[in-house]
């Protein structure tokens, strides 16, 4: 084949890459020999790609107008040039080592390249999931790592290399909506990859661009989806269109990652929930509801707990935790009235135990969280009784949990809200006379608490005092109060903003946010204390989710303790995590003389929901062998229901020991894989560093210059020398100091 021939096959230059030939097509129009201008071509070239980051990437050209457009022989060698303009040694080194990083085989399951193409602080134990992904036909993985151990970069380092191995080209990642920005951001900063995040805004701008029939899902080769806009049913019909019987078997994604995939179980407490997120890594060979293959769990399961990481030389990779500090408070005998009352309507209701429990649950997490949020929630019972009138109340009517309501996992602003209002609707029951009466005193005594500060209040404000400004000025500690619902939280702000504790020193991180001010608050919380006023946070379980607050901040209070454990975990995750330099204190509430108080009490529930926060800031298993039973006991306490066994007791068992010794023989041979890797590519600074400086002379670019700062490793930089460069690196400056949160 000629160099100036071209045919379907054929290799070309084109828009500075190389591509093949798929399809030629000639127009089939008569040239017009009369027409006072000629048609600038006639020849649609389309492409497909064959450069290693955009292969399989097609593209449509008319030939004749492509600039820089050249047929490339096939077959044919170089000239070999005189021995005096042979290429200097280092400059084929480069080349070398740069082919050599570009052409690991899929074969080759053992040399791991995203590390290195990766812009990230390796950790021995981060490799576990991409080394294991690399040995699968099939990847097929359930990354349960410990909070904060850093699992959106283990899911990163697999992306980054099923794609540099061409085992994958189109991904999509499935998160909650809060997390959205924050997946594309590290994706982007820390592995180079350019992810699209597809919302109504970009499916709006894709069809302005592309057309009304356009798909996002064929159209981007690597996405990011909110759980929520996946579920309505305009996505739904979007997925229809591409996920026909072909596409399934052959798989239309190529690799699908889902964060956080307990949002995907069920609702609590439903039978389907348990064993829900290994079905769904691998439905193959495992199924919910049913006890797993020990070796089937084993190769797609990876655990690992932050107690059981630590460095080659043993030393541990976090933060200490200390053990949880218990704030006392000493309630009134007003307060202590509301948890009497409570108990005295739930024993007076009638009707379908199972719907009643679910009312005594959902009203005494209220309690316990603030009057704001008990009273709202009080109010739409209410009426739901009201309205129910006198239905028959036998179990043979609709289940409350069909209306879809996880009272297991509420979102922040549901006390008071249509969500819970239904499912206060399907677990309604007629009410005696006594009932009725009863719950118009409850109702009576909630709305005289919502104004004022209460006891717990009082000692939450007492403590930021004592942390924040122990000598009435402001320092630099910095804390975190949890709560579950938005109820609670706009109450304390208005208690905190009374007492001097609220303006610039105070933020609001709720669910509800939007996603620019939430990315806002974040980076001044992280921002070091001299460069932001705020000192004291007060977010929602909702908001927190997948936050990273460990930057200048090592102290957390829950103001209120959730039923279920886990997201006590995730509150003490937010800054308990990789990054984290000072011990970590965390602080829940109890009432005073609770060593005293009678079974049943406002006292002795309170100290319960105590041991169970003070178990999990300080359990040294597996959270998700400790969790179902914690709460299973919560449940039935709550209910004032007989314990038969101590949740709290620790059995004897070697599991853990055994763990942490198979915990470190896999760091010692992942460290010994990321060795031999480096060995075999060629990986070391002054090879990249020629491969660099090489490039940087072939594309007319000025050299890196070295930057030596004390105490800190070598770094270099561009030279400022080309106004190219000096402008846009003066207007990221400009654009970084305008921000001080921006800049630490």
């Amino acid at each position: 084949m000629g160099a100036d021939v071209m045919e379907i096959g054929s290799l070309i230059q084109v828009r500075g890459q190389r591509w093949v030939v798929s399809e030629l097509s000639e127009s089939s129009l008569p040239v017009d020999e009369l027409a006072a201008t000629v048609p600038p071509g006639r020849t649609l070239v389309t492409l497909t790609s064959v450069s290693d980051d955009d292969i399989g990437e097609e593209l449509s050209v008319i030939w004749e107008v492509e600039p820089g457009r050249s047929v490339i022989p096939s077959g044919a060698l170089p000239d070999i040039p005189e021995p005096g303009k042979w290429d200097d040694p280092e400059i084929l080194g480069a080349l070398v080592d740069a082919v050599r990083w570009g052409t690991v085989a899929s074969a080759d399951v053992s040399t791991l390249q995203a590390p290195f193409r990766a812009g990230i602080q390796i950790k021995d134990y981060q490799l576990e999931p991409v080394a294991r992904a690399l040995r699968m036909p099939r990847v097929a993985l359930l990354v349960a790592d410990d909070v904060g151990l850093g699992k959106t970069i283990e899911a990163g380092l697999v992306i980054e290399e099923l794609l540099l191995r061409h085992r994958a080209r189109r991904v999509m990642v499935v998160c909650p909506a809060s997390l959205t920005t924050k997946w594309r951001d590290e994706m982007r900063d820390k592995f180079g990859l350019g992810f699209t995040v597809l919302d109504a805004a970009a499916l709006k701008e894709l069809r302005r661009s592309h057309g009304l029939q356009a798909n996002p899902f064929t159209v981007y080769p690597r996405m990011i989806v909110s759980l929520s806009w996946l579920r309505t049913p305009r996505v739904q019909r979007l997925l229809d269109e591409v996920l026909d019987a072909t596409t399934l078997q052959q798989g239309f994604f190529d690799l699908l990652v889902v964060d956080e995939a307990h949002h995907c179980a069920p609702p609590a407490p439903s039978k389907g929930r348990r064993g829900y997120a290994v079905e769904l890594a691998d439905p193959r060979r495992l199924a919910r509801g049913v006890e797993p293959d020990r070796q089937a769990l084993g190769e797609v399961l990876v655990r690992r707990l932050k107690d059981q990481i630590v460095d080659a030389d043993g030393n541990p990779e976090f933060a200490e935790r200390l053990p949880a500090e218990e704030l006392e408070v000493l309630y009134s005998d007003a307060e202590r009235d509301g948890h009497r009352l409570l108990g005295e309507y739930a024993a007076l209701r009638t009707g379908s135990p199972r719907r009643n429990d679910l009312v005594t649950l959902l009203l005494k997490k209220r309690l316990f969280s603030s009057p704001a949020a008990f009273a709202r929630t009080l109010k739409r019972h209410a009426a739901t009784v009201t309205a129910h009138g006198g239905i028959d109340d036998g179990d043979d009517g609709d289940d409350p949990l069909d209306t879809g309501y996880d009272w297991d996992d509420e979102p922040d602003y549901t006390a008071g809200s249509e969500a819970e209002a239904a499912m206060l609707a399907g677990a309604a029951t007629s009410l005696t006379p006594a009932a009725a009466a009863a719950l118009a005193t409850l109702r009576q005594w909630a709305a005289g608490q919502v104004g004022p500060a209460d006891s717990k209040a009082e000692r939450l404000l007492a403590e930021l005092d004592r942390i924040c400004r122990p000598d009435g000025d402001w320092n630099d500690e910095r804390v975190i109060v949890f709560t579950e619902y938005v109820d609670t939280q706009v109450w304390l702000a208005g208690l905190l903003g009374a007492r001097g504790l609220g303006g610039e020193r105070l933020a609001l991180l709720s669910g509800g946010m939007d996603p620019k001010q939430r990315d806002y608050l974040k980076a001044a919380f992280q921002a070091a204390p001299h460069r932001h006023p705020v000192r004291i946070l007060v977010a929602t379980d909702a908001a927190s989710e997948g936050i990273d607050l460990q930057e200048h901040c090592c102290r957390v209070i829950n103001y209120d303790i959730p039923f279920n454990p886990n997201r006590l975990e995730q509150r003490i995750g937010r800054v308990d995590r990789f990054g984290q330099r000072r011990p970590v204190h965390v602080s829940h509430f109890v009432g005073a003389g609770w060593q005293s108080a009678p079974p049943g009490s406002f006292e002795a529930d309170l100290e319960f929901l105590s041991r169970v926060a003070a178990k999990v800031a300080q359990e040294r298993e597996d959270l998700g062998r400790v969790n179902p039973v914690l709460s299973q006991a919560v449940e039935a306490r709550m209910l004032g229901r007989l314990l038969l066994d101590d949740p709290f007791a620790t059995p004897s068992d070697v599991a853990p020991l055994r763990a942490e010794r198979d915990l470190r023989d896999q760091v010692k041979r992942l460290r010994a894989q990321l060795e031999t890797s480096t060995e075999q590519l060629h990986v070391a600074a002054p090879n990249i560093r020629r491969a660099t400086d090489t490039a940087l002379a072939l594309a007319g670019q000025p050299p890196l210059v070295d930057r030596p700062e004390r105490n800190q490793p070598e770094r270099h930089q561009l030279e400022r020398d080309r106004d190219a460069w000096r402008a846009r690196l003066e207007s990221l400056d400009a654009q970084r100091d305008r921000d001080p949160c921006l800049s630490g």
